[in-house]
């Protein structure tokens, strides 16, 4: 068990001032067989803590139905942290962008009568309370007071994107979301998360885009051998892709504006040392049978002829 607060200048943990390190490994994007190694590389890294969202669309993809197994089993994941020597910063929101669909909200909120998201909403706060309450009994013994390695919360994110829509009645949201938070008396620390921009950007022309809104689908082989197996989405946009019904991610190589083909001339130019990509995308071995299916949907006119599948 373990004592987490903080001063002016530092977490807190057993008294000592402690400087937190850490690395996000997003749990659904994964699965439990790659998680040990990826928590061991977190640690060997130097970090001392790993960070994840929780996505509530896909632990509660049907209103009242939830799922905490296979890769949202959310308690063995922080276990696993435990486990390897890292805390864990547990980033509820329920809003978390995380480049995911409605930000993690479940799609069946917007069918609700009356529902405003993100705001002084009674309907929205209402499915928001009974969430991260459910939640956050579920993970109690994680949390650091119960000897687990949770370390810190985080209710709503990025608010500050979207506060000047709201108003009065995004501040009293706020403030309720951080009574939420606290009185579930979990023991540690509640952060939030404001985001917002830097810079006020000048607005550039958009460039021409072919076939906005596509999908592709194509099938392929096993490949043989143990190694890893890498998807290059070389030539696509920004969009969602599945190998047999499972997503494997989000990508976004294009730009919010500009010309496509010259932005992507110039990025597959640089190689993956160069910056940080969403090109490529692991392909777990387990999720493959001897025939399979790879589907893409394009946002904005990605051209699939590119796209191969790799080996280590």
């Amino acid at each position: 068990m373990a004592c987490v607060s903080y001063d002016r200048r530092a977490v807190t943990i057993d008294g000592r001032r402690t400087l937190v390190l850490s690395g996000a490994v997003h749990y659904p994007r994964s699965t439990p067989a790659m998680w040990p190694d990826l928590m061991r590389e977190t640690r060997a890294a130097g970090l001392n803590t790993v960070e994840t969202y929780v996505f509530w669309n896909l632990h509660e993809r049907r209103r009242g139905v939830l799922d905490f197994s296979d890769r949202l089993d959310l308690v063995r994941f922080c276990r696993l942290a435990q486990e390897a020597g890292l805390h864990v910063i547990l980033r509820i929101g329920p809003y978390i962008c995380a480049e995911t669909n409605y930000g993690g909200l479940p799609p069946w909120l917007r069918d609700l009568p009356g529902i405003r998201m993100r705001t002084w909403n009674r309907p929205f706060m209402d499915e928001m309370a009974r969430w991260v309450r459910v939640l956050c009994e579920a993970l109690r013994p994680m949390f650091a007071p119960a000897g687990g390695p949770i370390i810190l919360a985080q209710i709503e994110n990025e608010y500050a994107n979207v506060a000047k829509h709201y108003g009065e009645d995004g501040r009293r949201y706020l403030a309720w979301s951080v009574e939420l938070g606290q009185s579930l008396n979990l023991g540690v620390p509640w952060v939030m998360c404001y985001g917002g921009a830097l810079a006020r950007w000048k607005p550039v022309a958009r460039g021409r885009r072919t076939r906005p809104l596509a999908w592709y689908r194509a099938a392929f082989d096993r490949p043989g051998g143990p190694g890893p197996l890498g998807l290059d989405l070389r030539g696509m946009t920004k969009g969602l892709a599945w190998v047999n019904g499972r997503c494997l991610g989000r990508y976004w190589l294009a730009p919010a504006a500009g010309d496509r083909q010259e932005w992507l001339a110039r990025w597959t130019r640089k190689t993956p040392a160069d910056q940080p990509t969403q090109r490529y995308y692991h392909v777990p071995r387990e999720w493959l049978g001897d025939r399979n299916t790879l589907v893409l949907f394009d946002e904005l006119g990605g051209d699939p002829s590119g796209v191969a599948l790799a080996r280590a």
